[in-house]
């Protein structure tokens, strides 16, 4: 089984939490160049399963897969209570909807 982590930023503590035989890809980007990046990266790798956790990332990520034309499986969960305003919410609950699976924790 490979296992890779994609990520925004290599900062902090990552790298020393994960077992060693974990691939670690860093798109060295901030949130808001997340989309671009990733869809770039859904272009040229071929990913079975893609794990989300958090609203804001859930939702990059199904518009990457959409953008990209990836046939990976989506599987987002819900991590913390971010805000927003009631139509940032709807929204973002419409494309949340799109994912394969939703765990619930």
């Amino acid at each position: 089984n490979n296992i890779t982590i994609v990520c925004g930023s290599d900062k902090g503590e990552l790298r020393k939490s994960v077992l060693p035989e974990v691939k670690i890809d860093c798109l060295n980007c901030k949130t808001r160049t997340l989309l671009l990046k990733l869809t770039k990266y859904l272009k040229t790798h071929s990913i079975d399963v893609f794990y989300i956790g958090f609203r804001i990332y859930n939702v990059i990520g199904i518009c990457a897969k959409k953008i990209s034309g990836n046939k990976m499986k989506v599987c987002v969960s819900q991590h913390g209570y971010e805000s927003g305003t009631r139509i940032q919410l709807y929204i973002y609950g419409k494309i949340i909807n799109c994912s394969d699976v939703f765990v619930q924790m």
